[in-house]
């Protein structure tokens, strides 16, 4: 077991929706991860997330993407991936002149098959970090209730907390 800092997140990865909860709070956030870039001026300057870059639509001035959407992995564009998860952290987190330290878990619930290699565990490690988190942990397997956020226990029977 480990204990809870002040803050701490539990974000649910999949390539259709991201979820996100401060646990502490209760505060919640859940939408796509798709991202619209703009084709013209600067390149891939991110001009709307989630449904709104959705409503946006492929068109001759956007192109949407989706960075955690691969054949093979989870996570196909680090860089992107690192902005979609900066952003669904800012809409859940307290808003702060000096923003506290906080503890990101990470919960991938897509391509799975075979568990994680230690390259994806690495990769989501280091996102969770360029995303702002101070300590990042990765859990496999059933979705953690909000108690068990609470009570920092992490059922062996339900999962996996991978060391980083």
């Amino acid at each position: 077991m480990f204990l809870l800092p002040r803050q701490t997140l539990y974000l649910r990865l999949s390539a259709r929706q991201l979820a996100i909860c401060h646990v502490q709070s209760g505060a919640q956030f859940a939408d796509e991860p798709v991202v619209a870039l703009s084709k013209q001026g600067r390149p891939s300057q991110i001009v709307a997330i989630g449904h709104d870059a959705v409503a946006l639509g492929d068109s001759l001035q956007w192109l949407l993407v989706n960075p955690f959407s691969h054949p093979r992995t989870l996570l196909a564009d680090f860089a992107l991936a690192e902005k979609v998860l900066a952003y669904f952290i800012a809409r859940v987190r307290p808003r702060r002149w000096w923003p506290q330290p906080f503890t990101l878990i990470l919960h991938p619930q897509d391509k799975l098959d075979g568990g994680l290699t230690q390259i994806e565990l690495r990769a989501l490690h280091e996102l969770g970090l360029a995303a702002g988190a101070s300590k990042v942990q990765i859990w496999t397997g059933a979705t953690l209730s909000a108690s068990d956020l609470l009570s920092a226990t992490f059922p062996g029977a339900l999962g996996e907390l991978h060391p980083v």
